[in-house]
């Protein structure tokens, strides 16, 4: 048990921090103007109400039925997993993904959106936040560690 322990405590505290970054964007940041932090780094407060890239924008109900259910399975996943007997490594990796499937979940139920703030000015990359980096990065891990 103590695989789920860890595991837990990386997905909780990867949930507060996106949740607390969200919140200091939306209490700091003007929506739609840039803040440049970097040569190609920036901080642009946008409320994104669909999923990645807009989809499902204006499908409030479908939207939160399919976030549902990617949390639901992801967490068997992970379940099964963990009985299985799998590495750490791959734990903690699909513990990555669930926290920001998580955080975004959460703020979405909350709100009715996902607040995004950060932005590579390279041509058409999307605002993102703290937990699409943890999908991503815990996405590629997995397979990885698969």
């Amino acid at each position: 048990m103590d695989k789920l322990l860890l595991c837990l405590m990386l997905i909780f505290t990867g949930v507060l921090i996106d949740l607390f970054t969200k919140r200091i964007a939306n209490e700091k940041l003007i929506i739609n103007y840039p803040v440049k932090i970097a040569k190609r780094l920036y901080f642009v407060l946008l409320h994104n109400k669909g999923a990645a890239y807009g989809l499902l924008k204006g499908r409030k109900t479908l939207l939160r039925l399919l976030s549902t259910l990617s949390i639901l399975f992801l967490s068997v996943i992970y379940f099964f997993a963990l009985r299985a007997g799998y590495s750490y490594d791959f734990l903690i990796s699909l513990s990555l993904v669930i926290s920001g499937a998580l955080g975004n979940y959460l703020e979405r139920m909350n709100s009715g959106y996902v607040t995004d703030f950060l932005y590579i000015k390279i041509k058409r990359f999307p605002v993102f936040n703290l937990a699409d980096v943890y999908i991503i990065a815990g996405t590629i891990l997995v397979f990885i560690n698969a």
